[in-house]
Formats: structure tokens, sequence, C-alpha cells
């Protein structure tokens, strides 16, 4: 029989609310691609009867993707339509795809720490939103590049979160919050995931 006074299981730890921040950020940010999209190689406006990005269906932006997918392959030197391509692929949840897409950017762009931290993002949701590997390794790439990129270390805290090395995880998430308006939505989302992993360092491990 279990004794009443003994302690409680712990609560199972929850996923950073950053990990969910971060991935929709990736997805958010793709819809600016259809306005590349839309413009193709041209420098003219796009004209009036040209859909606004936020009404494209998901038909839509299949075709658009495939239409720049087409032109990349006659002009793979075009970082901004790689970019555009992957942020796309992202939208429509083809994360795979996405990856592959930032693979090319890579070769073009290897030491932008943005690039880095975008593949090593969609890469781990193509993996089941797994970090192990590659996109660890891209991650660390990424903060070689840039060691106060925002979201370079909002991942390398998840990271180390997942692993349960909170004081890694805070040496990141503090060195990121420093950098942020106080008084911001996306600071204050990370503030809370300190205070958890704060005391979730201090808390004695149980068998």
């Amino acid at each position: 029989m279990t004794d009443a006074t003994s302690t409680p299981p712990a609560p199972a730890r929850k996923r950073p609310l950053w990990l969910i921040v971060i991935l929709a950020f990736v997805v958010c940010l793709a819809l600016a691609g259809g306005v590349y999209l839309a413009l193709g190689d041209s420098a003219e406006p796009a004209s009036e009867s040209t859909p606004a990005p936020h009404s494209l269906t998901p038909q839509d932006t299949e075709e658009m993707a495939a239409g720049l997918a087409e032109r990349l392959a006659k002009n793979p030197a075009d970082p901004e339509g790689w970019d555009s391509l992957a942020r796309t692929y992202a939208s429509l949840g083809q994360f795979a795809e996405a990856a592959e897409a930032y693979e090319n950017l890579e070769r073009l762009m290897p030491e932008d720490p943005q690039v880095l931290a975008d593949w090593a993002d969609v890469l781990a949701m193509a993996q089941g939103r797994n970090f192990d590997g590659k996109p660890e390794a891209l991650v660390r790439r990424a903060l070689a590049a840039d060691p106060d990129y925002p979201k370079a270390l909002a991942l390398a805290g998840n990271i180390a979160f997942a692993r349960q090395d909170y004081a890694a995880a805070l040496g990141h998430w503090d060195r990121m919050l420093a950098k942020l308006p106080a008084d911001s939505s996306l600071a204050r989302a990370l503030a809370a995931d300190i205070a958890e992993a704060r005391k979730l360092a201090t808390t004695p491990a149980r068998n």
C-alpha cells in the first residue's frame, strides 16, 4: 500500500511554449512569400488582379510554389527565391520540401544564422518535431555565426530543456530575453518558460 504521506509524483514536464511560438513563426513568415511568388522575377508591381497573400487558397499557393520551383530549376542562384519557396512550403506543412529548399539556400548563404535556424526548424518538423542530429547541428552553426541570433537561442534553449539540461536552457533563454522589448508578448512568453526552467532546475530529481 502506498504511504499516504509519500510525495506525489512530479507533474509531467510541459514542452516550452517557445517551441510552439518559433514553429508558428516560420509558418506566419511563409505567408509573406506570397508577395514574392506573385511578383516572380519581375520588378514590376503586382497588378490589381493579383490576389493578396492573405486571400490565397492552399491550391493557389501550391501552384505558385510549383511555378517558383520551376524558375529556380533554371536559375538556382536566387537566394530570395529559395527563401520564399522554403517559407511557402512550410506554410503548406510540406516540411521536407521546405528543408530541401533551405538546403539549396544554405549553399548560397552558408553562414547566415537565419537560414541555418529556419532550416533547423523545418527539418525538425519533418522529423516529427525532433531536433536530434542535423537540426541540432544547424542550430549550433547558427549560434556560431551569430551568438545573439534570437531564433537560434530559442531553439537551443528548447533542445536543452527537452534534455532536462535546465542550466543550459536558461543560459540561452536569458541571453535572448535581454534582447527583447520588456513589454512584448514574446518577452512575456519567454519569461514564463524561464520561470518554469528555474523551478525545474531547483527541484530535486525523483527516482
